[in-house]
């Protein structure tokens, strides 16, 4: 829908339809203006551009992102890659990761060689706190601690050991809340621990009773209140449990019921901003939006037609992200499920990888040759963005010349009238000789002929020709005696 710039002054409120174009208006913004777009310089980066520049380099492997979030403040951004390292940046306020505000922080071989980090989470209440698992049975805390010479590690917090020795450990999840982390495998147990009691694990769910023996979950994720927990099943069920605590060592876990809306793997699992919608993609190419207060699909979207990697929205609750295997990024309306822009990445090897700034609609998605892309605008959400249409709008329209009020002409004319009058020899204010009233005034007293003066009176052979008397100007008092 086309929008003139008279519709933007003429709606005292954004309508739906308004709202859906100022929302791809900024999306287009987004992706488009080259100014928006930035390349994380990280080591990947540094090696791809050195490459180009040799002609006996050897052809560059693939090193594809595994995991990657950033904290829920913002302000770090945390992802691994295939070569076994973990890559953290302080993220600035404007998004220039090219700036000094900008520290980026590179660790290779972070729990040895030969290990990859497959999962990682943000500890949300606490300042830079992350968590990472590696396939083994070992669940890794670490924090960031500025060192003496004011650089920024990172160190080893707590190593936490679950199962056997045999565990693996593929998915790590940290609650919206910061009250649980989650740690779960394939197929076997997803354990819950207490970060507030030294990471204590306060329950285990077997997932054997839950799943056939064939199964597997692809994704896990809970509510904003932390007391739901939600697990995507390779049959297409979404397994339903609260969460409960009930003293420091232990957790109420009960399983409720298992949604069921799609024919494929539930790949990916997304609460939306405001905490009404979980969000569900599938194997099968579709996505559904749940109502929280009923577990009734409010609508599902059905035009995606293949396997959805992942799923993000932004923090207005407004736009939805999607992924697929395809490598296709798809950007949807969340009221109505409507598709707003679509986006095919050419020449990428691996899955695509998108998320949305918190607090911000910008994003970060995965480009060519496995090279982060940062999308940033002057305007940080559609509300802005929409604020700064509007004015542009309104200045657009304004008439270039403005109407003086009352007291600026009475002040300009005071500065027009004091320019033409000078001072006489004795001080006073006389008109200029070019003032078409002086001159009136100096015909009729003196005939049309310039005055003379001795002592301060006329003349008195100074008459007028016409025959009228004299004009005779009073004596100063200082004559008369």
């Amino acid at each position: 829908m086309a929008f003139e710039i008279s519709d933007f002054l003429e709606k005292k409120a954004i309508t739906p339809d308004l709202a859906d174009y100022i929302t791809e208006s900024y999306l287009k913004e987004l992706l488009e203006k080259s100014q928006s777009c930035q390349k994380i310089a990280d080591d990947r980066y540094i090696q791809v551009t050195s490459q180009s520049k040799s002609r006996f380099g050897s052809s560059l492997t693939q090193n594809e992102i595994l995991s990657m979030e950033f904290h829920p403040s913002g302000k770090l951004l945390a992802y691994s890659r295939m070569d076994g390292s973990l890559t953290i940046w302080e993220v600035p306020e404007n998004g220039d990761f090219s700036s000094s505000a900008s520290k980026k922080i590179v660790t290779n071989n972070i729990v040895g060689k030969e290990k990859l980090v497959t999962s990682l989470s943000w500890n949300g209440i606490e300042v830079s706190q992350v968590a990472t698992v590696t396939n083994s049975n070992e669940l890794i805390i670490w924090s960031l601690d500025d060192a003496k010479s004011g650089e920024t590690e990172l160190h080893r917090v707590k190593t936490i050991p679950l199962g056997s020795a045999r565990t693996k450990i593929n998915k790590c999840y940290f609650s919206p809340r910061g009250k649980w982390l989650l740690a779960a495998t394939k197929s076997e147990n997803l354990y819950i621990l207490s970060p507030k009691n030294d990471f204590a694990l306060v329950s285990t769910i077997k997932l054997s009773e839950y799943i056939p023996n064939n199964d597997t979950i692809y994704s896990i994720t809970l509510n904003n209140s932390d007391d739901y927990l939600f697990v995507g099943c390779k049959d297409g069920k979404i397994l339903v449990f609260s969460i409960e605590e009930t003293n420091a060592k232990e957790a109420k876990v009960q399983y409720l019921f298992a949604l069921e809306g799609h024919r494929g793997a539930v790949t990916a699992l997304k609460m939306d901003q405001n905490g009404k919608y979980l969000i569900s993609g599938s194997s099968d190419g579709t996505s559904v939006f749940w109502d929280l207060t009923t577990f009734i699909p409010k609508y599902t979207i059905t035009d995606i037609n293949n396997l959805i990697v992942a799923i993000d929205v932004d923090h207005l609750g407004k736009i939805m992200a999607v992924t697929t295997a395809d490598d296709t990024l798809l950007f949807y309306n969340t009221s109505n499920g409507k598709l707003i822009k679509k986006v095919s990445i050419e020449f990428l090897k691996s899955d695509i990888w998108f998320k949305f700034y918190p607090n911000k609609a910008w994003f970060i998605k995965s480009s060519k040759d496995e090279i982060l892309v940062s999308h940033t605008n002057p305007a940080t959400d559609e509300l802005k963005f929409w604020k700064k249409t509007y004015e542009s709008a309104l200045s657009s329209i304004k008439p270039k010349s403005v109407k003086t009020n009352d007291t600026t002409a009475t002040s300009a004319a005071r500065t027009s009238d004091s320019r033409s009058y000078r001072s006489d020899d004795r001080g006073r204010r006389v008109p200029e000789r070019s003032i078409p009233t002086g001159n009136r005034i100096r015909k009729t007293f003196t005939g049309g002929r310039p005055p003379k003066r001795y002592g301060g009176r006329y003349d008195s052979n100074d008459r007028d020709r016409s025959g009228a008397p004299p004009s005779r100007p009073s004596v100063p008092s200082r004559f008369n005696r």
